[in-house]
């Protein structure tokens, strides 16, 4: 997977995130200031997905921020995650967290799920009988 930051902020955060020593974590960061857009704007998240390459149900969006972040991804057709104290009655519980140590959880038991459910119907044993 690729790993990235989208955010509403100036050039500033690179620098932020560099000497927090996390900006290697992360194989592009998205700056609105830069890109001339802002979340929750469609074009922003349109220019992120041309960028890397991918088709929106391969995009996760995780943030605090439900109109930027949550309703922003989901408008562009992302799949969209809210991390924040409570959960808004608009958001599912399956779209929140409390932490980022909580999503990265959720993350794994849907990505569990989801290979379960791609494995579909099992092949036949030899011999033609299945499991």
């Amino acid at each position: 997977y690729q790993l990235a930051v989208l955010s509403n902020n100036d050039l500033r955060l690179c620098q932020i995130l560099e000497e927090k020593g996390i900006a290697d974590y992360f194989d592009t960061i998205f700056v609105s200031e830069e890109i001339g857009h802002a979340k929750p704007s469609f074009e922003i998240f349109h220019h992120v997905q041309k960028y890397l390459k991918l088709r929106t149900k391969e995009i996760l969006h995780i943030g605090d921020n439900i109109r930027e972040d949550y309703l922003g991804a989901k408008k562009a057709g992302w799949q969209a995650m809210l991390i924040g104290r409570e959960r808004p009655t608009e958001v599912s519980e399956i779209d929140y967290c409390k932490s980022l140590t909580e999503a990265s959880h959720q993350i794994t038991i849907n990505k569990q799920a989801q290979a379960t459910h791609d494995r579909g119907i099992q092949e036949p044993c030899e011999g033609g009988k299945s499991p």
